[in-house]
């Protein structure tokens, strides 16, 4: 017998699509057989191509000819490696489609096969002209594959699924890319005769069937927020899915959103009262009946704040490492392709006299952009007339807000309610992935940035119990203890400096309703753990056992601190730490704790600052000091999972710990800056309890520690 290859490809009749179903022999479009002695006929089944079609525009690009078009060729062709590159480009139409996409394919005939075939990616660019590209003006490819494909034969259609990115109808580029020298070759649609490049899409066919209308529609004006409404709806179903939701005010459509289940309405005005409806969209434009209406009364009078100007700001960029732009009126982020620019902004807050309900970070705009930049946290410790790319401090690993499209000469707002809580020091950057940059006014331009804080009632005025006798009279800078009678905490502790000393972050007034918890990062707390201490009532009692710590009065930090004092006389006979310990009932798998710490003398040994425990009383992870001050996260088996950089001191730092014990997720943030944030095995065990302080006693070991504001959140 012969063994002969047979394909079949894609057919056209007058308008009308065809694609290959199957072979009779159930071989795949392209395939071998062997005839036999006797005559056989296979026989090739197509169907109708439900979406899709040929290419309004392909071309390939030469990195050897990079100004070079070659849109006439009836050749794509792909190569990387070593070489010089050469990438191709495709762009697809798909029209009218009946139903959601079920699955999405490119299809390309190989005249010239390789070992290892070109993958697929996709370039949100879909306006580049065929006769116009070239290597030096192609449009950026979007990080990560769709698709990729080994070995590819001569003379063979080969199918690139593309369904993650083909969701709806549209327009849509894609671009073949290659790491190999063995270039692959593929028919363009110049070429014709059936072997044009295709792009197959299958649909769920017509959709008719409207969703379920959204329940539960609620509206409420946030007591942080006067002039907004935050309404939030139960989500709809749908036959084949929700893709949105239609979104009235009044009975006029406000806003079309994705498949989301909130919204907020900034377009209010004080003193009035709206009425809002929600309905579903899904893909095929069906739309649910209306949800039920939600009434909303936005309150006259807004609530008291407080406006911060920043006291440094500067903008460095990639393209000249070494220049600083303190003293320019202009803020600048952009990124993509070209040399980055980011913007560095810091504001000092004094004591608000009340708890910063809402903290907005508002920027104007004098260059707009199609994507304006997210806000990331930093460091502090930067000079407006020094800061340039080289020296720039790293930022947060997660965003603290984004914002979408921004017009020149509008104001734009970032919400860091969850990092600025009260008075401090607090650094951010503006950072964009996005090459239409955009610019914003600096402290040195006509219209300065500013820190917005909505303060509720004064915190001052909440009552406290009468101080300890130990800590009545003056208070002075270094803490002292008044418990236990029994020890004299060391009261050679070096005073901080003098200046600049972070302000004195308000007391929470319900012990167990701390401040806002939540930190920088992708999770937000929602419920409360009942437990936080302030030490405001000036004793321990909060805790289910104490020794060795003690509550004092601290001059830096405006309030009662709990203190950890250790004198380390060699061959001490007092078998404690200093410490305290409180049970968390129930055991929570999932866990923040929040605290303020201060090393005013650290030793030249470790010593533990907070000490996370299992339901069973084990150590699950420890927060220290090591012995030159650099911050520590050890784990239960004592190894060190990550050491932070030495923290300025005296001075007070705030701390912030995640704990998901079922996922194996720890996380850590240090005043505001995400510095870890990776897996662990935790072993699925629930969190029962945590330790406070050093409960280790080991002679000859010196140091005073202070902590403040500690919280625990679930």
């Amino acid at each position: 017998g012969y063994v002969l290859n047979v394909n079949a490809p894609g057919q056209t009749a007058g308008a009308q699509a065809y694609e290959f179903d199957s072979w009779s022999d159930g071989g795949a479009a392209a395939h071998q057989i062997t005839t036999g002695a006797n005559a056989t006929t296979y026989t090739a089944a197509f169907a109708t191509a439900t979406g899709g079609g040929g290419p309004s525009a392909d071309a390939r690009v030469l990195e050897a000819s990079p100004g070079s078009n070659y849109g006439a060729s009836t050749a794509l062709v792909v190569e990387g490696g070593s070489d010089p590159d050469v990438w191709s480009y495709l762009r697809f139409e798909t029209g009218d489609l009946d139903g959601s996409v079920t699955r999405a394919t490119v299809r390309l005939y190989c005249y010239s096969g390789t070992n290892d075939g070109p993958a697929i990616y996709q370039s949100l660019n879909t306006t580049w002209s065929e006769s116009g590209l070239t290597w030096t003006n192609r449009p950026a490819r979007r990080p990560g594959a769709i698709d990729d494909r080994g070995a590819i034969p001569t003379g063979a259609w080969v199918e690139f699924d593309v369904t993650p990115r083909v969701v709806a109808e549209g327009t849509y580029t894609f671009v073949l890319v290659s790491f190999s020298t063995d270039a692959a070759s593929f028919r363009s649609k110049e070429f014709g005769g059936g072997f044009a490049p295709r792009l197959v899409i299958e649909t769920s066919g017509a959709d008719t069937q409207a969703p379920t209308a959204p329940g539960g529609l609620s509206g409420v004006v946030p007591a942080n927020q006067s002039l907004r409404v935050d309404l939030r709806w139960t989500a709809a179903t749908d036959n084949i899915g929700v893709t949105g939701y239609e979104i009235f005010r009044d009975g006029n459509l406000l806003q079309t959103v994705g498949a989301v289940t909130s919204f907020s309405d900034a377009a209010v005005d004080a003193g009035e009262t709206y009425e809002y409806r929600v309905r579903a969209l899904d893909a095929a434009n069906n739309r649910s009946a209306n949800s039920n209406a939600a009434t909303v009364v936005v309150p006259s009078e807004p609530p008291s704040g407080t406006t911060v100007n920043p006291d440094r700001d500067a903008r460095v960029q990639e393209a000249n490492p070494t220049t600083n732009y303190g003293a320019s009126p202009v803020l600048k982020a952009e990124g993509g392709s070209d040399p980055d620019v980011e913007s560095y902004l810091r504001f000092t807050v004094a004591n608000p006299g009340g708890a910063v309900q809402n903290a907005r970070l508002r920027l104007f705009v004098t260059d707009g952009s199609a994507d304006a930049p997210a806000l990331f946290t930093t460091s502090t410790a930067w000079t407006e007339s020094g800061i340039t790319w080289s020296t720039r401090p790293a930022r947060s690993a997660s965003p603290v807000a984004d914002a979408g499209a921004i017009a020149a000469g509008s104001w734009v707002e970032y919400d860091v309610t969850s990092v600025v809580r009260g008075g401090g020091t607090y650094g951010f950057v503006l950072a964009s992935g996005s090459a239409d940059g955009a610019n914003f006014s600096s402290r040195q331009g006509s219209n300065p940035p500013q820190l917005l804080l909505t303060v509720g009632s004064s915190l001052a005025a909440a009552a406290e119990p009468d101080p300890a006798p130990e800590t009545a009279g003056t208070p002075v800078a270094s803490p002292v203890a008044s418990e236990p009678a029994t020890e004299t905490p060391d009261t050679e502790a070096p005073a901080p400096d003098a200046a600049p000393t972070e302000p004195a972050e308000p007391a929470p007034t319900d012990p167990a309703q701390p401040a806002d918890l939540a930190p920088t990062g992708p999770a937000v707390p929602t419920v409360w753990q009942p437990f936080a201490d302030g030490f405001e009532t000036g004793d321990l009692t909060a805790w289910d056992e104490s020794a060795g710590l003690g509550v004092g009065a601290d001059a830096t930090r405006g309030s009662l601190v709990a203190v950890a004092s250790r004198t380390g006389a060699e061959g001490g006979t007092d078998a404690t730490g200093a410490f305290a310990r409180t049970d968390l009932a129930p055991a929570q798998t999932d866990l923040y704790t929040r605290l303020v710490v201060n090393r005013y003398d650290g030793g030249t040994q470790a010593v533990a600052i907070l000490s996370l425990l299992t339901e069973s009383g084990a150590t699950a992870f420890t927060l220290a000091f090591g012995p030159d001050g650099e911050l520590l996260l050890v784990d239960a088996r004592g190894n060190v999972v990550t050491s932070w950089v030495k923290l300025d001191e005296p001075s007070w730092h705030e701390l912030q710990l995640h704990l998901q014990t079922g996922a194996g997720l720890v996380e850590l943030w240090v005043d505001g800056l995400l510095v870890h944030q990776a897996g662990a095995n935790l072993g699925g065990l629930p969190l029962g309890g945590l330790i406070l302080g050093d409960a280790a006693f080991q002679p000859g070991r010196a140091y005073t520690l202070a902590f403040d504001d500690i919280a625990v959140d679930i």
